[in-house]
């Protein structure tokens, strides 16, 4: 909202304080720390004339009388009589008895400066050497007329309790005066204040607060020394001084500097009370949605740090899973090695059990069967068919074989095989049927009879049954039966 106004104000100002700059009179100050000296004299020159100054009637040591009595004498009877002509030469060029020319006047500061008000208001010239007894100051003005040949300087021939003189013999110049730039050092200083708000929201309340007071304290500043330069604009220009040529440029300078800065103030003021207004009247939403705000970012941190526990766990747990499997896998393949090979079943898979060979083989029971030719089932002892199958313990869920049943002799000639996990074992039918051979087959069962022996004799059948029942309860051994073997159960 203050960033144009600021803006525009902030110009304004800085032409004013060049403005008040660049055509202001050459001026001098000087103080005075004490009584002058006796035999000092103080002459003004710009390289074309020269004025010597009055030191009037001082009577007291007070720096303050001193420079009373300066300023009256120089403004009496030098600058009345040189404004004056100077305006008659400009009313009537033709008359050569005018010239314009150049001079100096002079004011002062404090109780000086009102003792010489009231002396022109009353003429009165009461307790003098009460009047700024420590330090006084004068400020000499050049009211330039015509052009000098030579800088304009004050020379002394003794600068004794002048403050900041000179050595003897050396002139003291007069110049610019650079309080007169102070608006525009005021107008920069709030347009960084607007700049930096801008560029940081976040300290843009604290810096509009501190633009704020920047215009406030110049404001008050302007706004004191305005009425003080007015009356001296007056006390120069009315009588008895008379100086019609006195310079209105510091009254102007102080009056608009004042006046934009009020405007300023005033801006902010107003700036101030609608941001109140707009906060009060929205205050609870914004406090809510900051909440609001707030529980979101506490509620992700607490999701990401679920997360981030979830996945430490996850990968903990699938270290301990692969861990543990790994062990199991261990120990299976350890009870796989130290465990001898498991009896064939009533339904072998993948043609197990049933072997080609030309030699007689042993049996589970250590028995060696004979071979028969196809066609010739060959019979069984009944008493050792209706032996059941021995379960005498169970590890791990899975049924251990008998003691007494013995693997399978390796053939002579023939490669070591390697029993393939339960998991790998086909269950397709065809790998289920026997394999012919030219000369035998022999085919095994749990049983321990044949097809033929079941159908002679009823004992082998019984025992066969029982078997079977005994294999179905041990756990991790269940088989379905394939569709050879369940077809010739049924014949």
């Amino acid at each position: 909202m203050l960033k144009i106004p600021t803006f525009v104000l902030g110009v304004l100002l800085i032409i004013t304080g060049l403005v008040g700059y660049l055509f202001q009179d050459p001026n001098l100050s000087i103080k005075i720390v004490g009584p002058l000296a006796d035999d000092a004299v103080f002459t003004l020159s710009d390289g074309n004339q020269t004025h010597t100054l009055d030191r009037g009637f001082a009577s007291s040591n007070a720096a303050g009388e001193h420079a009373f009595w300066m300023v009256e004498r120089l403004n009496q009877n030098h600058a009345k009589d040189r404004s004056q002509g100077n305006y008659a030469a400009s009313e009537r060029p033709d008359n050569p008895a005018y010239k314009t020319q150049s001079f100096w006047y002079a004011s002062s500061t404090g109780d000086t400066l009102s003792a010489l008000m009231k002396n022109a208001e009353t003429g009165e010239l009461s307790a003098l050497e009460t009047v700024d007894p420590v330090k006084a100051q004068i400020r000499f003005i050049y009211n330039k007329a015509v052009e000098g040949t030579g800088p304009v300087t004050l020379t002394s021939t003794n600068w004794t309790n002048i403050e900041g003189a000179p050595e003897t013999g050396e002139p003291l110049t007069f110049g610019k005066s650079w309080t007169a730039l102070i608006p525009a050092i005021i107008a920069l200083i709030l347009i960084a204040c607007v700049l930096a708000a801008e560029a940081n929201p976040a300290l843009r309340k604290h810096v509009m607060h501190v633009a704020a007071t920047v215009g406030l304290v110049g404001l008050v500043m302007s706004s004191k020394k305005v009425l003080p330069a007015v009356s001296e604009m007056n006390w120069l220009k009315n009588d008895p001084n008379g100086i019609i040529h006195a310079s209105s440029l510091k009254p102007a300078v102080m009056f608009f500097s004042a006046g934009l800065l009020l405007i300023f103030v005033v801006l902010c003021v107003i700036s101030f009370i609608n941001a109140r207004k707009e906060m009060a009247a929205q205050p609870k939403p914004k406090k809510e949605e900051k909440k609001k705000e707030e529980g979101l970012e506490d509620d992700e941190d607490a999701d990401d740090f679920k997360d981030d526990t979830k996945d430490k766990d996850e990968k903990d747990s699938g270290k301990e899973k692969g861990k543990e499997k790994g062990k199991e896998d261990s120990a299976d393949k350890k009870k796989d090695a130290k465990s001898p090979a498991k009896t064939l079943g009533p339904d072998p898979k993948t043609g197990e059990g049933k072997l080609k060979t030309s030699k007689p083989t042993e049996t589970p029971f250590g028995e060696k069967k004979k071979f028969v030719p196809s066609g010739k089932p060959k019979s069984t002892d009944p008493e050792k068919a209706r032996k059941p199958k021995s379960t005498s313990g169970q590890n791990d869920g899975k049924s251990k074989p008998s003691e007494k049943a013995k693997p399978f002799e390796q053939r002579s000639g023939e490669p070591k095989r390697e029993e393939k996990p339960e998991s790998e074992k086909s269950t397709d039918p065809e790998d289920t049927k026997p394999r012919e051979t030219n000369k035998a087959e022999i085919v095994e069962k749990d049983e321990g009879t044949t097809d033929s022996d079941a159908e002679g004799s009823k004992p082998d059948a019984v025992s066969a049954d029982e078997r079977k029942e005994d294999t179905n309860k041990s756990e991790g051994d269940e088989q379905k039966k394939s569709p050879e073997s369940s077809e010739k159960k049924e014949d």
